[in-house]
């Protein structure tokens, strides 16, 4: 797994061809990175906010959550209650931020 906290690039991947063991010989076209979970702090084009004194946004909602819920909930879970904490913050300059993954 990996948590970005930085900038996105344009990359789109490449496939990777595998074989389903199967009574008929079936190949199955998978993303490259499918067996990688990566989530960013922000959408593609868009800032990421930080607390001068606490930090960064996602991290500290990220920190909070994963400590909170990691013995009842499942990832997926605590990433989707991570992106409603941050959509519900709002900068002094009455900005947004959402997460992506």
């Amino acid at each position: 797994m990996f948590f970005f906290q930085a900038c996105r690039g344009d990359d789109e991947g490449h496939e990777v061809y595998v074989t389903e063991s199967t009574d008929a010989v079936k190949k199955v076209v998978l993303p490259s990175m499918s067996n990688l979970l990566v989530v960013h702090s922000s959408l593609p084009d868009h800032v990421s906010h930080r607390d001068e004194v606490s930090g960064t946004w996602f991290c500290q909602d990220l920190i909070q959550v994963l400590n909170s819920n990691f013995l009842t909930q499942d990832l997926e879970t605590m990433l989707k209650t991570v992106a409603q904490k941050l959509e519900s913050r709002l900068s002094q300059k009455t900005k947004k931020t959402s997460s992506s993954y």
